[in-house]
């Protein structure tokens, strides 16, 4: 055999295994896409803000539970900005960029 033939044949081999042991993918999983592709904007953005916090948390040596009472909201809430899939409201990303001195959004007046 040549060497082609042997590649080509390992390559036929590895597909058929892998499409015996892959799995389709779940509704779930196909739903999760969808959300992420139609809301690509603002997660991007909730990512953002989750770094911004994660930046000024260790540069400022606070802790979450210091920035949930800067912020007046609960730690398990910092958290979860944190993970960055917030849909943020307007006025808890004024209250996050004033307590960390960042802005996020421009003042359009």
């Amino acid at each position: 055999m040549s060497k082609t033939k042997d590649k080509a044949d390992t390559m036929n081999f590895n597909i058929e295994k892998l499409n015996k042991i892959a799995k389709p993918r779940s509704v779930k999983a196909i739903e999760r896409a969808r959300l992420r592709k139609e809301n690509r904007e603002w997660l991007s953005l909730s990512q953002e803000i989750a770094l911004a916090i994660h930046y000024y948390i260790r540069k400022a040596g606070s802790t979450q539970k210091k920035l949930a009472e800067d912020l007046n909201v609960s730690p398990a809430y910092v958290a979860k900005l944190l993970k960055g899939g917030e849909n943020l409201t307007l006025e808890t990303i004024c209250k996050i960029q004033h307590v960390i001195g960042e802005e996020f959004m421009c003042k359009c007046f």
